[in-house]
């Protein structure tokens, strides 16, 4: 068990700039407080009593200033130096957090942010972010005070909350929060949308937008369905853009949301921007830059994704034949595996006409593609391909133990290959592979290509005797070697076939009807197969244990055999 994350630890991190120190802040904070190991006096100040007394009615119905006067006291007391029951770890996690706050180099700003969207909303780690909350506001700091309007609207939408923040304590700061965002569109106009960005870019795919308060204020303050603590739609606006607020200030200029759609974690966030520009800053994009279209591509969004079929579709630069010209050649080739069906689509379209030179390795991946249109694209193409000089017996080998491609494959390999391409190795590795569909093919081919006269006896033995044979194979191996003469099936190799998982049944039949004489078995070997005792001490058995093939590994005393075995 790994031992807790100590605030000496924490430190050191600091010092050294960990790149993990927001995790380790985090983790600490996750962390359980453990009691003193030592009597504690009577009457002594602990932190578990302060716990109780903030969390109890009596306590919530003092008024503001004597509740945080109180708080003041008790917390400088254990604070102090000489305190009897010294704060555990996670309530000192606060100094180190407004140190990032106060250092405010690149690494301390990453670190804070990176903290502001993970760290649990727990005593000590709250009592930093609740300062920089404030601080931030004051400041203007709208990047920090994003992070944190975002991270506490979130938590607010939740049906419970989990940390040591009340509901009402959150509620309270998302209305400031909104309240600070409205001012600021009425006194500092032009920051506005810069601001909303910074809190919009924060929020997560997983944010229940319903219960929000900060963001529906944001999507749809224009509808006033709201009341003090939440809003309640009548029914939800279809639309991001008709009721959202200051919508004159959106539509100043379009670098805000230039960078939102850049930056913004959620498809909520991108679907507003998205909106947005395309309602109020159409004639602008027609002018956007390639390499702005590969970054969008880069964000791995299904909406974003769409969006830039739609760019391509509508920008006159954008034309088809000039995307590798331009740089967007590779970049809308990733759009082959989109989780979007519309941007997937226009890709493989795309693909067709200008990637006909995709690299083989590519074509055969895309060739197994869940998406249709994807995949029968790249069937298109390895169809127009030479099978045997472009393709090769790898390449449709490799297609072979798909899910999507085994039929192009299969017919390609009957087609196109003969037996000297198709070699008994060849077959070999199909029948023991773990596709079904594989041994299946190489079993119904084999005969077609090789005859048993060529192949002989051994090479089913041989198989059979494979480490990694499966039941289809063993059967395909066996009901070929009933059609050979008994004399080429070699007494050494039935004797390990009776005792193999799945030939064994198969091969008893060989005995019973006469085909291997039990008396070529021997009798030591017979004696083992019936005799526990004996079977345990046999060397034969001992030897075959360690052979290195797998099913004979752990190689136990049958009793059906050994009945088997006496009836002889």
């Amino acid at each position: 068990m790994e031992s807790a994350i100590s605030l000496d630890d924490v430190r050191r991190a600091f010092a050294a700039r960990d790149p993990a120190l927001a995790d380790l802040i985090a983790a600490a904070a996750r962390g359980g407080d453990a009691r003193p190991t030592g009597p504690v006096r009577d009457g002594a100040l602990t932190w578990w009593d302060l716990v109780r007394e903030l969390r109890s009615r009596g306590f919530a119905k003092k008024p503001a200033a004597e509740q945080a006067a109180w708080r003041r006291e008790r917390l400088a007391a254990l604070e102090a130096p000489d305190a009897e029951v010294p704060l555990p770890d996670r309530w000192r996690l606060h100094a180190t957090i407004l140190e990032l706050w106060t250092d405010d180099g690149p690494f301390a700003r990453s670190q804070l942010l990176r903290l502001i969207a993970t760290v649990p909303l727990r005593y000590g780690p709250w009592r930093a972010l609740k300062q920089i909350f404030k601080e931030a506001e004051a400041r203007q700091d709208f990047e920090v005070y994003g992070a944190l309007a975002a991270r506490l609207d979130n938590e607010f939408a939740q049906h419970r909350v989990t940390g040591d923040v009340s509901r009402k304590t959150l509620g309270y700061l998302v209305r400031r929060a909104w309240r600070t965002l409205r001012r600021l569109a009425e006194t500092l106009p032009a920051a506005y949308a810069d601001a909303a960005v910074e809190v919009l870019c924060r929020y997560t795919d997983d944010t229940n937008w319903s219960r929000t308060w900060i963001a529906n204020h944001l999507f749809y303050h224009g509808t006033g369905e709201y009341g003090r603590r939440r809003f309640r739609f009548r029914k939800r606006p279809s639309t991001l853009l008709k009721y959202r607020a200051a919508s004159d200030l959106w539509r100043r200029t379009p670098r805000p949301l230039f960078a939102l759609l850049e930056r913004a974690q959620a498809d909520q966030a991108r679907r507003f921007a998205i909106d947005a520009l395309k309602t109020d800053f159409r004639a602008t994009l027609r002018e956007v830059e390639p390499s702005w279209v590969a970054r969008l591509i880069g964000v791995r969004s299904p909406v974003v994704d769409v969006f830039v079929v739609w760019l391509l579709d509508n920008v006159p630069r954008f034309e088809r034949g000039a995307l590798r010209g331009l740089g967007l050649h590779q970049a809308v080739l990733s759009l082959l595996d989109s989780s979007a069906e519309q941007a997937r689509a226009s890709a493989a379209a795309y693909a067709r006409t200008h990637a006909r030179d995709l690299p083989l390795a590519e074509l055969l991946r895309l060739a197994d593609h869940a998406d249709d249109a994807v995949r029968g694209m790249a069937h298109d193409l390895l169809g127009d391909r030479d099978p045997r000089d472009e393709v090769g017996l790898d390449g449709w080998g490799r297609l072979l133990g798909t899910d999507h491609a085994h039929d192009l494959a299969a017919k390609a390999l009957r087609k196109h290959f003969t037996a000297r391409e198709l070699t008994p190795a060849w077959f070999r590795d199909r029948l023991l592979s773990s596709n079904r569909a594989v041994v299946d093919f190489a079993a119904e081919l084999l005969p077609k290509v090789h005859n048993d006269k060529q192949l002989g006896a051994a090479f089913y033995r041989d198989l059979l005797d494979a480490a990694d044979i499966g039941r289809r194979a063993v059967e395909f191996a066996l009901n070929a070697l009933q059609r050979f003469p008994a004399a080429e099936l070699e007494i050494e190799f039935v004797r390990r076939a009776l005792l193999h998982p799945h030939a064994g049944r198969r091969m008893r039949t060989f005995v019973n009807e006469g085909r291997v004489k039990a008396v070529d078995l021997g009798a030591g070997y017979l004696k083992a197969l019936a005799d526990e005792g004996t079977f345990a001490e046999d060397t034969w058995i001992a030897a075959l244990r360690k052979s290195g093939r797998p099913w004979a590994r752990d190689l136990e005393f049958d009793h059906d055999l050994a009945g088997f075995a006496l009836d002889l």
